[in-house]
């Protein structure tokens, strides 16, 4: 597991822990935090707790400037074995709804929040796997990757495997830059001009659809469950958090006007605008090391 899952796994953790009264809601979920814990340093703890609190806090104010009640219990909804409907009555699918944390309210409702943790302000969409989108699309966008890995292990002699490739390209920053100067630059442009072709053959209901249930969470089905996004942010004190609201603060209206349009951004992004609106950017992305890593998309404002 990454230093940035495992910082993101703290956070959330003490994000639920101070919303559920100061208490871990579960045996479960205390042991997954000793766990982590245990393997990042000192300071990474106090940042990743640092922004909690921040979190908290704008979580907080958000709840009493709607009149939404306040935190009765919490739970982590990414603790091993997590199910959703012995609590809110019903299960919610988290590849469409992406709260980390669940909240009971006062009112007796239920609120969700999608926790992210950066060293600077800034909140990403969602980040889809490409074979998320390969499915959805019908595409074979993964193919790029795997025409463009062969070519770089069989130029510089690498390892097939991915973990082994990435830790030599680690230790040869001077083969990682041909890499990326000469192939994995080019393999993330062809991979965006595949899938913008793909996007602009579709109509303009279909762009709505693809937009809003895969980027933005905004289909009235994914909030049977209501959630914000809160970002928390630094890494010492005064900490921040930023709150998104996708119901109040909705681009749905935007798409729905329309419309819609794709464009080239940059090498690997494609750019969403609506009613002369923008919308998002979709970037192509690896996780660490270019070609050697896995491959995502990632959504940012634009």
């Amino acid at each position: 597991m990454s230093a940035n899952t495992l910082g993101a796994d703290i956070n959330e953790i003490c994000l639920t822990f101070l919303l559920n009264n100061d208490e871990f809601p579960d045996t479960v979920t205390a042991q997954q935090y000793e766990k982590r814990t245990a393997n990042v340093s000192e300071s990474e703890v106090e940042w990743q707790l640092g922004r909690a609190e921040a979190m908290y806090d704008k979580f907080l104010q958000f709840l009493s400037r709607n009149r939404y009640g306040t935190p009765v219990r919490a739970y982590w909804t990414a603790r091993p074995g997590f199910k959703f409907q012995p609590i809110i009555g019903f299960e919610v699918d988290q590849r469409l709804n992406p709260s980390d944390v669940l909240v009971e309210l006062s009112t007796g409702k239920f609120y969700g929040i999608s926790a992210k943790s950066t060293k600077s302000g800034g909140a990403g969409m969602k980040n889809p796997g490409i074979g998320t989108i390969d499915k959805y699309l019908g595409t074979n966008i993964v193919s790029v990757d795997e025409k463009y890995s062969k070519m770089i292990i069989e130029k510089f002699s690498l390892p097939e495997k991915k973990d082994a490739r990435k830790q030599f390209l680690k230790d040869n920053p001077g083969v990682k830059k041909q890499v990326y100067d000469g192939y994995s630059s080019k393999a993330l442009n062809e991979m965006r001009d595949l899938y913008l072709q793909r996007i602009n053959q579709m109509n303009e209901q279909q762009k709505i659809t693809f937009i809003a249930t895969e980027w933005l969470n905004e289909d009235p089905e994914i909030l049977k469950l209501p959630y914000v996004k809160i970002t928390g942010s630094g890494t010492r004190a005064p900490y921040t958090a930023a709150l998104y609201d996708p119901i109040s603060n909705s681009k749905t209206k935007y798409l729905v006007k329309g419309p819609i349009k794709f464009s080239p951004v940059g090498n690997d992004a494609v750019g969403v605008t609506a009613a002369n609106q923008r919308i998002l950017k979709m970037r192509f992305k690896y996780a660490s090391i270019q070609l050697a890593s896995s491959l995502k998309m990632s959504g940012d404002t634009w």
